[in-house]
């Protein structure tokens, strides 16, 4: 029963939601492809950037962490009322991590002069999330403002 109510409450905004829904999945494929690739996050000039923040296994952890709580964010947002009040603010929240995850990479490819298209990538990435950030902050502040005036 809970499992239909999640699959039929995710399902119900997923085309609302589908660039975030996208956005994830594209943070757990850069988590993997970092996982997977030592020689490159160690002797790419494109991450020393990241490298100079932290070591590469906490890269891989926080792109992780934040698209599984992002998941789970959008899985339960709209599905379950207990959630719905906070559920935009998580996900705002997740927004600004991601957008920053996207920039650290963006940031090392512009210092390296490297892969102009991959820059051209990331710094789209980072922008889409800052969008997404916007967006979604309207959504968390209508919802609360709804709360705050009993019309919720």
């Amino acid at each position: 029963m809970i499992v239909a109510r999640v699959i039929s409450g995710a399902g119900k905004h997923f085309q609302s939601r589908f660039w975030e829904w996208l956005h994830t999945g594209m943070l757990f494929g850069a988590s993997y492809a970092i996982s997977q690739s030592d020689a490159t996050f160690q002797l790419s000039p494109a991450y020393m950037f990241m490298r100079s923040l932290a070591f590469d296994g906490f890269w891989v952890a926080a792109f992780a962490v934040i698209a599984m709580l992002r998941f789970v964010a959008l899985t339960l947002n709209g599905t379950f009322e207990l959630f719905r009040r906070y559920s935009p603010l998580v996900r705002c929240i997740l927004a600004a991590l991601s957008a920053l995850c996207w920039a650290s990479i963006a940031i090392g490819l512009l210092q390296a002069e490297q892969s102009r298209l991959g820059l051209v990538t990331f710094v789209g990435l980072t922008w889409g999330e800052l969008f997404l950030f916007m967006k979604v902050a309207e959504e968390a502040g209508d919802i609360e403002r709804g709360y705050r005036n009993g019309s919720a």
